[in-house]
This record gives structure tokens, C-alpha cells and sequence, in this order.
């Protein structure tokens, strides 16, 4: 059917937060009436399995996660979207310094888009495969849900918590430390002045902080 959605979705990320966080957004198109297809991307037949259904199915247009499939091509080397002439949204959490190769894909087939407006600039500015990005905010809990937030820097304890990863901050730290002086020097130069700033800070403070060492990032 031509009104049809392939959705790729990937188990392996932690708490299967990619499929989770893709999944309010595809029971939306089908309550307006389209029809969802899921493929999970898992296993190592996983690209065969996506060409073939291709080749039995048309679809209007395709979402991934975090860059699932964005490179996938044929045997002849062919990008597998342009073969199958569907437009492909890749919707990512993460910036675009993880897995760069899956952000730069320059096709008119593919969309590259963040959940955070920093990190679609950020692709804009020194990647920019398509000339485009785009900034979709997943929704958020209304703010009204938690009165105390956010608390004035005064009243902040000043931890950071990992709930992905588990990782320890001051382990973090200690291995800067162990850090190569140059590289050393900057990230704990940028660390004490982007305590209290937001993340859509780090990379212009990062860059004016290592470019007079000889760095340019």
C-alpha cells in the first residue's frame, strides 16, 4: 500500500529506549489512518531481510532512530532509499559527534532531524549533508507536573547522573586527568566554566577554549 510507514526499530539500545521513544509517534499516524509496518533491525540478516521486504512492498516514507539503516545499500552499492525511491526521516536523540558517519549521509532521500534544536545547528553548521535539518521536539509533561522546577542554581546539588550509562562522574574526572596535558588542560578548563551552563554551550565553549592551544575542533 501506498500510504503505508516502515518503521525501523533497534532493540539493542539501552532499556529499548529507541523503539520506546519512536513508538507514540507511530500509533499517532495510525490513528489518522495510516498504516504502520515495524520492522525490527535486529540480527545479523537484518539488511536482507529490509531489502526484500522493500522490493514486496511500497511504502510512503520510512523513520528510523539514532541513524538504524540510514547507510544501508545494495550489492551494487547503490543507497537503498534512492533505489527505492522513499523518503527516509532520521530522527536522532544523540548529537551528531556520535556515529558522525550516519548524520552526514548526503542523499534527497534522507532528512537528518534531532530532538535537540543545538544539535540540528550543530549538523547545519559543520556537517551538512542536505543543506537542511530539522529540530522535532519529542512532547514533554507539562511544566505545571513539577511546581519546583526548575530550582535556582543556589538550590542545585550539582551532581550530573547518568541513568543510561551508570557512569561515574568523578571516575569521569579522574580519567581526564590521566589525559594527554593538552587534552587535560581543556576539558577540565571547559568542565569549572560550563558548570552552570547548558549543553547547547560545550562545543563553542570547547572550541574557543582549545583554539589557542593549536586545536580546532
Amino acid at each position: 500500500m501506498a500510504d503505508s510507514i516502515l518503521a525501523l526499530l533497534w532493540t539493542g539500545s539501552a532499556y529499548n529506549s529507541l523503539a520506546g521513544l519512536l513508538e507514540p509517534v507511530l500509533q499517532e499516524m495510525a490513528a489518522v489512518g495510516r498504516r504502520v509496518v515495524r520492522f525490527n533491525a535486529d540480527g545479523p540478516d537484518w539488511p536482507r531481510r529490509l531489502i526484500d521486504l522493500r522490493q514486496r512492498e511500497p511504502f510512503e516514507f520510512a523513520l528510523t532512530r539514532a541513524g538504524i539503516g540510514v547507510e544501508l545499500k545494495l550489492p551494487n552499492q547503490d543507497l537503498l532509499w534512492e533505489a527505492a525511491n522513499i523518503p527516509l526521516f532520521n530522527w536522532n536523540c544523540d548529537h551528531p559527534c556520535y556515529f558522525p558517519s550516519r548524520h552526514a549521509v548526503r542523499s534527497r532521500h534522507i532528512l537528518h532531524g534531532y530532538v535537540f534544536p543545538d544539535h540540528a545547528r550543530y549538523n547545519l553548521r559543520h556537517l551538512n549533508p542536505n543543506g537542511m535539518t530539522f529540530a522535532v521536539h519529542i512532547g514533554m509533561p507539562p511544566r505545571s507536573l513539577f511546581p519546583a522546577a526548575p530550582r535556582p542554581i543556589s538550590q542545585r546539588n550539582g551532581r550530573i547522573i547518568f541513568s543510561k550509562s551508570g557512569h561515574d562522574s568523578n571516575a569521569i574526572e579522574a580519567e581526564w586527568r590521566n589525559r594527554p596535558p593538552l587534552l587535560r588542560d581543556i576539558l577540565l578548563h571547559a568542565a569549572e566554566e560550563l558548570f552552570h551552563r547548558s549543553t547547547a554551550d560545550f562545543v563553542p565553549a570547547l572550541q574557543r577554549i582549545a583554539e589557542p592551544q593549536g586545536l580546532l575542533l
